[in-house]
């Protein structure tokens, strides 16, 4: 029910019920998610919402990917330094997977 920040790998398939059974236990609709798919590698994604729309913003997500729920997600710009060495080229191909 705390500000934590919570991390689930490999749950992708049970987001829909990870992010309801979150909001029922207390957190906000509003509470930041990110899925990254791929973390680390040059295929990586990365999308990120809340739990009330994360499940239609990451309908194309497949595992292996983390879910990170808390408001360390609004720190993404900040610290997203992996993706900002990506080339444009690395992106697109990437996203056309």
């Amino acid at each position: 029910r705390g500000p934590e920040t919570l991390c689930i790998y490999m749950g992708v398939k049970k987001l829909p019920e990870i992010s309801q059974r979150l909001i029922n236990h207390g957190r906000s609709k509003e509470t930041p998610v990110a899925l990254v798919h791929y973390g680390t590698t040059e295929q990586q994604q990365t999308v990120t919402g809340t739990l009330d729309d994360i499940v239609e913003r990451a309908k194309a997500i497949k595992n292996p990917a983390m879910i990170i729920v808390g408001e360390v997600v609004n720190l993404r710009d900040k610290i997203s330094w992996f993706e900002q060495e990506q080339t444009p080229a690395q992106l697109l191909a990437a996203t056309n997977q």
